[in-house]
């Protein structure tokens, strides 16, 4: 980006260096705040505290600025998104009878098309988001995923089952929490 768009890589570099300046800023403010030994040392602490909050803040604002402009980049193609590039390539080569049609099936072609390009950590990541969909939506993605991605459709059925047994043995509104062995603590691989 630094050739190809200079200005938005000195914006970019710069914002992320301020970001990561703040955010290495706290942590010394902090031990010297203890440290330091002043008169009246608890209200040094307090306004120390009341600093770091103010450069986290801003920390994360410049963070957020950061990655908008990374993103503003690649929609304007100045970079590309390997993961991101792969995933659409492999779906705009699929045959149109296989192509996706709602929401879940969409969903279970990008675990698909991420399992095909090797990137396996993403199809993990994936799979492990998707326990967290609708109902519905969830249902069309497992059965676009035991169509054409077997394995992945076998990881997340692991991933389900393992997930109902848990919501089953610690259901969130009882005050009790039923005891779990530690082979029942170990996810499935």
């Amino acid at each position: 980006m630094s050739e190809v768009a200079p200005t938005q890589y000195q914006d970019y570099d710069r914002a992320k260096n301020e970001a990561e300046l703040r955010m290495g800023i706290v942590p010394a403010l902090v031990f010297l705040s203890f440290v330091v030994p002043l008169n009246g040392r608890p209200w040094v602490i307090i306004i120390t505290g009341a600093m770091c909050a103010v450069l986290l803040v801003q920390s994360t604002a410049q963070s957020r600025s950061a990655y908008n402009i990374l993103a503003n980049a690649a929609y304007l193609d100045y970079i590309t998104i390997p993961v991101a590039q792969a995933v659409a390539d492999f779906l705009d080569n699929l045959a149109p009878r296989i192509r996706p049609e709602n929401e879940g099936q969409w969903i279970g072609s990008f675990v698909w098309a991420l399992q095909q390009r090797g990137f396996f950590e993403e199809v993990d990541d994936a799979l492990h988001e998707m326990l967290h969909l609708d109902e519905s939506i969830r249902g069309d993605a497992q059965a676009y995923l035991e169509v054409h991605d077997h394995d992945s459709a076998d990881t997340f059925a692991r991933l389900l089952h393992y997930f109902s047994e848990s919501k089953t043995r610690h259901p969130s509104n009882s005050g009790q929490e039923t005891p779990v062995s530690e082979s029942d603590q170990e996810l499935p691989n």
